[in-house]
């Protein structure tokens, strides 16, 4: 059931059977009313018990754990996706900004971004790239193709093309489970 340290295994906050069957796995039945009493406790202190546990037998170090909140409280999937989506959105443009502002062939274009088309219902996160085309005002004419990161300002926008040579284009239309949920939002300063 669970992978080594190559491979991440997410435990969502409505995975409480597989919690249960780690703690069953090393615990014996006189321990039954400890796992009850486990399956009572929230989530985030579910998952420092789990780390606990498998830390004192020695376990935590041969897997990896990914913890994976689906839904923030009192939010539905379809809000989640649509506030990811808008924040990815609005970082994007301020990484596009950031670009316009050190390549001032660019300054003063008009800035289309897209969404993250990989933040969807199945993956709430998405891979953490957007498309954006600077437009020339003037004209009409997409003057730039750029991939900007929708989660740091540190990775920037970069020309289509040389994004396509770097090692991190393979993340483009994945999954992304790194990134949190709900995205932190960039700012230009």
């Amino acid at each position: 059931m669970w992978r080594r340290r190559e491979d991440v295994r997410l435990i969502g906050k409505n995975d409480v059977d597989i919690i249960k069957n780690i703690l069953t796995t090393f615990l014996d039945i006189d321990n039954l009313i400890m796992i009850n009493k486990f399956l009572e406790l929230e989530a985030s202190q579910q998952k420092k018990l789990v780390f606990s546990v498998l830390g004192g037998l020695g376990i935590s170090s041969l897997f990896t754990f990914g913890f994976v909140d689906s839904e923030p409280e009192g939010l539905s999937k379809l809000e989640v996706v649509e506030k990811q989506r808008e924040i990815a959105q609005a970082n994007s443009e301020v990484n596009a900004k950031l670009f316009q502002k050190e390549h001032k062939q660019f300054y003063g274009a008009y800035i289309s971004t897209d969404v993250d088309f990989s933040i969807n219902s199945k993956c709430v996160t998405g891979d953490g790239w957007s498309k954006v085309e600077l437009v020339d005002g003037n004209k009409g004419n997409v003057v730039a193709e750029l991939m900007c990161s929708t989660i740091s300002k540190s990775l920037g926008c970069e020309l289509v093309s040389e994004f396509d040579e770097r090692s991190y284009a393979i993340q483009e239309n994945t999954c992304n489970l790194e990134l949190p949920v709900p995205l932190s939002k960039l700012t230009i300063y």
